[in-house]
């Protein structure tokens, strides 16, 4: 009985897993998808649904919530440091080149990404090796089976662009149906036009 209620007693540390990312409009969500499913056949895949769509930034992990009120600062502090800028549609291809395993958006470089990552990176996530040159993407797909495709661009989509003017953290809670992704926190790059 005693040990029965030393357990009733005990709590789980509670944990979120969470990552950074930027947003997409509805719109070019549904440019995507359109874009991919009909220029694309594969008999191995499993697609990320469109309400899904982001900009990857970074991994966060699962985090315990005593920590989220000090990465909120964090992302907020480098968010205030930063200024908006656009990210130019580049090509749909499969990645990592070895091996691949998932299909992207993939979007060209911009220094200020690149900044923006390994600020993020070095303050979040200090034991996590950096990758120099990230690039952009949106994952669109995950593949049963290895298989390279050949980056090709689609004409509706070779003008499209993100503005990126915020960064958005958000929970991802895996469930049978897959990840469901749950906005924890929203932070606006700044606004200072010095």
């Amino acid at each position: 009985m005693g040990r029965k209620n030393k357990f009733m007693h005990f709590k789980p540390r509670q944990k979120k897993r969470l990552f950074i990312g930027i947003p997409i409009t509805d719109e070019l969500k549904n440019k995507l998808e359109n874009g991919i499913q009909q220029n694309i056949s594969l008999p191995f895949y499993r697609w990320v649904p469109k309400e899904n769509y982001h900009v990857t930034t970074l991994f966060l992990g699962s985090v315990n919530e005593k920590e989220i009120d000090q990465i909120r600062e964090t992302i907020q502090e480098i968010c205030l440091a930063t200024k908006p800028f656009t990210l130019q549609f580049d090509s749909f291809t499969s990645a990592p080149k070895r091996s691949p395993y998932m299909i992207w958006a993939k979007f060209s470089r911009h220094k200020t990404f690149d900044h923006v990552v390994l600020k993020l990176t070095k303050a979040l996530t200090p034991l996590k090796k950096y990758k120099p040159n990230p690039i952009p993407h949106i994952t669109l797909c995950r593949l049963r089976k290895f298989k390279p495709l050949s980056d090709f661009n689609d004409s509706q989509l070779i003008s499209q662009y993100i503005l990126v003017n915020k960064l958005i953290l958000w929970e991802s809670i895996i469930n049978e149906k897959g990840p469901t992704y749950i906005e924890v926190d929203r932070f606006q790059l700044s606004t200072n036009k010095n």
